[in-house]
């Protein structure tokens, strides 16, 4: 599978948003945000966020370790590693399975920082190139139709666990992750998935 992902070119990508959920602004930084364009709608199921989602730790789709840089603190470095696990869809759901490892030689085992301290990792997308099409988690607050009013509670509160905005990543340690999105239309048979830098391209769908 490929790794990356460019869609600066793209042109006419809608992003399916949901009717009771916002999304935050997209992240400049983040190749995959820059082109998406508001629009579309979907539906939220009663119960999107029930349950938890099992994860095989065995499978790994892909895994992308990037550099870490933080606008908001000096003491965070090192690197970030995001391993794709799964990409699952139901027909209420997809699930989007994954881990995260923040690795710092220079900094205590074991220390933590929230997220929102790691830039750029508040942001997942998932994409189908072949409609030109993006998917963001599904939130309880705000609608992604809105605008920046409704969009700023949606990002904190995006069906992901773990919290991308106010979650902590210890050092050295794997967190275990999964996010709720709408079903995509049409049964498409890979996607490009976006997990703050990282990103995946052509990841296999499972359907259950």
């Amino acid at each position: 599978m490929k790794r990356t992902l460019s869609l600066c070119g793209a042109v006419g990508l809608v992003l399916v948003m949901l009717s009771g959920c916002t999304a935050f602004s997209p992240n400049s930084s983040n190749p995959a945000s820059t082109a998406v364009s508001t629009g579309g709608g979907a539906s939220e199921p009663a119960n999107a966020g029930a349950g938890t989602a099992h994860t095989d730790t065995s499978t790994v789709m892909g895994q992308v370790t990037t550099d870490v840089s933080s606008s908001v603190s000096d003491d965070i470095g090192g690197t970030m590693t995001v391993i794709l696990r799964d990409v699952e869809v139901s027909e209420q759901r997809m699930v989007i399975k994954f881990a995260l490892r923040w690795d710092d030689s220079d900094r205590p085992d074991n220390e933590q920082h929230s997220f929102y301290e790691f830039s750029d990792m508040d942001s997942i997308l998932v994409v189908d190139k072949n409609s030109l099409t993006g998917y963001r988690p599904f939130c309880t607050k705000g609608s992604w139709k809105g605008g920046t009013l409704d969009q700023i509670p949606c990002g904190y509160s995006q069906l992901v666990v773990p919290d991308l905005s106010s979650g902590h990543a210890a050092n050295h340690a794997l967190i275990e992750g999964y996010a709720y999105l709408p079903v995509p239309s049409g049964k498409p048979a890979t996607l490009d998935v976006n997990i703050g830098l990282a990103s995946f391209t052509d990841a296999t769908v499972s359907y259950k």
